[in-house]
């Protein structure tokens, strides 16, 4: 039963990279066909996002033939936090976008419906994390980083929507203002959460 749940888990997390690649290229053909300089600085992110989380779990297929499991796990965990730290670092340039007013060009409903879906996928998958973990599931620290890199893209999906559904449905003055805000207030949570688990990493 246990290797079952470890396959299923592998698995889980195989398919959630491959969700986060496909995501990243539409973000990109978005930035291409029209022009927008946000979509194309999301594309690079969750292009980053991708690798960062194709390493941890090419890290942990190596691990099956190496000892030392647990250190070779700390140093992944490490190096992927000082990634992260870089990455959030890589959303000033949307952020900002979303602050001076200058978000996507009108591209119509269907791809504010496809980033709702992958937003409720996103969040869904992070709330029945959160659920496991208290219930006291023990993680390792490949599972903890995956967990935090799933946080993270859960946030940025929702500020994305956010700014896309504002968009699409027709802007004013109020809720460009309330995004702003808000773009910036979820920024911050990533800034935070992305140097807790830096500074937290030489505790590991």
């Amino acid at each position: 039963m246990k290797n079952e749940i470890k396959n299923f888990l592998k698995h889980k997390a195989v398919f959630s990279l491959g969700i986060t690649v496909v995501f990243a290229l539409y973000n990109g053909f978005l930035g291409i066909s029209r022009l927008s300089l946000w979509y194309g600085s999301f594309c690079v992110f969750y292009l980053l996002l991708a690798a960062v989380r194709g390493t941890v779990l090419l890290t942990e297929k190596k691990l099956q033939a190496k000892d030392e499991k647990e250190k070779i796990r700390r140093k992944a965990y490490i190096a992927g936090s000082v990634i992260m730290v870089i990455l959030s670092l890589s959303l000033a340039l949307p952020v900002s976008l979303a602050v001076i007013m200058k978000r996507p060009v009108d591209i119509g409903l269907t791809p504010a419906i496809a980033m709702a879906a992958y937003t409720t996928y996103k969040v869904t998958s992070v709330c029945l994390r959160l659920k496991k973990q208290g219930r006291g599931e023990k993680n390792s620290l490949s599972r903890r980083l995956l967990g935090t890199i799933n946080i993270i893209d859960a946030l940025v999906s929702v500020l994305m929507l956010q700014n896309t559904l504002i968009t699409a449905m027709g802007e004013n003055e109020k809720m460009l203002t309330l995004s702003a805000v808000t773009s910036g207030v979820i920024y911050g949570v990533i800034l935070v959460i992305c140097v807790w688990t830096a500074a937290k990493a030489d505790n590991s």
